[in-house]
Parts: structure tokens; C-alpha cells; sequence
């Protein structure tokens, strides 16, 4: 039963914001009865570095999509290394739990428990990645032009952004990465190009003839894929009306957690509705529960 309500798991998506992050939001497509569970959607913000997130209890009916509803008194402890660290508290405005501390150290273990009355008590654990730099960061205005299908196959100048990636050695590290736009105050995600193969895209990375050059989302890099202990990634970004403005490069250092739930969480939207596709498990780390608990390190620079 457990396996069938993780292949029906909705997760929405994470947006990488410096001032308004959001952290995961868990959704519960319920088709099947269950034994009602609490869910969990939680990480580390960018730059504050708190955790934060919802804790959701889902529906044990059958039918169309009900959702999940709030759990606004769980007891959610965090323990590092084994030892307790904190307590997150809940926000009654923004329906999230927030930790006071943000001072986590880097390599250490962190365990979530938490107990909401009248369902089993969950567990969920992940490693803090250490801090990775991003070396030699660069960006040349018109650098290059691209035929666009998105501008109807109109002729695009676009900025070259480029940096190293160096490794951390004997480790098996995972990398996100994404440009962020701010007009007026309004901030959004910066199309790309990238036709590095060892690039993963959010979208559409497993369909080549989707005719689509530019890339949408975050990027992924396994560090399996560097040579010669770095990675060099070379992107472009349209250098079009709508994206002129302030540039910022996020740069997130990620756990396996983290990177597993991002890539099936993607293939699983990419794959909805198309009769063709193997059904899609989204990755949870959570013991009697659904949801994730995963972690990063950011750093962000302007460009």
C-alpha cells in the first residue's frame, strides 16, 4: 500500500528564491484507500539557511484529487549528529514550520522527527553538503546567436555565462544550478541554453525532438561526469528586452536526497498524460510518512 500511495505522490516544485523562497510543497494525489499519514516538504532556505516547510496529514477517501490538510500543532524536533539541536514552530501566516537556528554545519546529520496526534510518528534523515564556489565566474554581453523555435525560429543574441565547478574530493556530490531575473522588483527564472550533454535539464532533457533549445528550470551535475577534478559549464541567456535587468547565478551544492527527488519528481511531471510512459515513483526519505526532508548549500552572485 505504501508503494502505491508514493506512485500517486504530487510534489510541486521548489523555487529558488533570495527573498521569497518557498521550500517544497508536498500535494497527496489520494486514489486508493489508506490509513491517513502525515507528509512532510522540507529544506534549507538559500540564504537564511533555516529549515523550513509544511506538514500535511492526507485524506483517507477515494475519488479525484483531495489534497491534504494542514497539521498546524505537530512536535517537530531536529537532531544533529543524534544530539537534539531544535524545534521547528509553525507559522500561521505563511502555513509553514520554521527552525530558530540556522547555523548548521556542513557534513553533519540531521533527523527529523516529528508526532502529530492520532498518526504514527515519522522520521526523515539527510547530510548537510559542504559549501561549494563556483570559481571564475564570467559573463560577455552579445556573445553568441541562436535560431530560437520559442522566438519563432527568430535569430536570439544572447550573454555567455560561464564558471568552474570543482570537485570535493571523495565524495559523490550533486549540483543545481539556475539564473534568476529581477525587473521592477519582480523576480523569475532566466531561460537557458546549454548543450553540454552532461548538463541535466528540468525539462524536456530525455526528448530530443521536442524541438526546444532552451532549457527551463534548474540544471543538474553529477560530479561523476568531471574531468580532471572540475567541471566547466558554458551557458547562454537571451539577451532580449524582457531579460535585461539584475542577474543573480544560484549555486546549489545538494544531497542525493535532494537530487533524487528533483530528477523523479520532474520525469514524473514530464511523464503525465502520455500513455507511453512507465509510471513514475516519485523518491521520498520519510518512515511512515510520504514527502521529502532534503538539504543544500547555495551560494549566490551577482552577474
Amino acid at each position: 500500500m505504501r508503494n502505491i500511495l508514493f506512485n500517486i505522490i504530487i510534489l510541486l516544485g521548489l523555487l529558488f528564491l533570495s527573498a521569497c523562497e518557498k521550500a517544497f510543497n508536498t500535494v497527496i494525489d489520494i486514489g486508493v484507500d489508506h490509513t491517513p499519514m502525515t507528509a512532510i516538504s522540507i529544506t534549507n532556505s538559500t540564504i537564511q539557511q533555516a529549515f523550513k516547510g509544511s506538514i500535511t496529514a492526507t485524506r483517507a477517501i477515494t475519488g479525484p484529487p483531495q489534497g491534504t490538510d494542514v497539521i498546524a500543532d505537530a512536535d517537530v524536533k531536529i537532531y544533529e549528529n543524534g544530539i537534539l539541536r531544535d524545534s521547528m514552530l509553525y507559522d500561521a501566516l505563511d502555513l509553514n514550520y520554521l527552525s530558530t537556528q540556522s547555523n548548521w554545519l556542513n557534513g553533519s546529520t540531521y533527523r527529523l522527527v516529528v508526532k502529530a496526534s492520532g498518526k504514527a510518528t515519522i522520521e526523515a534523515e539527510d547530510q548537510m553538503p559542504i559549501l561549494v564556489k563556483p570559481l571564475q565566474v564570467n559573463r560577455i554581453p552579445n556573445a553568441k546567436t541562436f535560431v530560437l523555435p520559442e522566438f519563432d525560429n527568430q535569430s536570439v543574441l544572447c550573454d555567455e555565462i560561464s564558471f568552474i565547478i570543482p570537485d570535493v574530493a571523495g565524495q559523490k556530490d550533486y549540483y543545481s544550478l539556475e539564473i534568476r531575473g529581477s525587473v521592477q522588483g519582480q523576480n523569475f527564472n532566466v531561460n537557458l541554453i546549454c548543450n553540454d550533454a552532461e548538463v541535466e535539464s528540468a525539462i524536456d532533457n530525455e526528448d530530443p525532438t521536442s524541438g526546444s533549445t532552451l532549457r527551463y528550470g534548474s540544471l543538474y551535475i553529477r560530479d561523476d561526469l568531471f574531468q580532471d577534478g572540475q567541471k566547466k559549464v558554458v551557458l547562454y541567456i537571451p539577451a532580449t528586452p524582457f531579460n535585461q535587468g539584475d542577474y543573480e547565478l544560484h549555486f546549489h551544492h545538494i544531497s542525493e536526497n535532494f537530487y533524487k527527488y528533483s530528477r523523479s519528481y520532474e520525469l514524473y511531471l514530464n511523464t503525465q498524460g502520455n500513455p507511453f510512459s512507465e509510471p513514475v515513483q516519485v523518491h521520498s526519505n520519510v518512515k511512515n510518512g510520504a514527502g521529502i526532508f532534503a538539504l543544500k548549500q547555495s551560494f549566490v552572485q551577482n552577474l
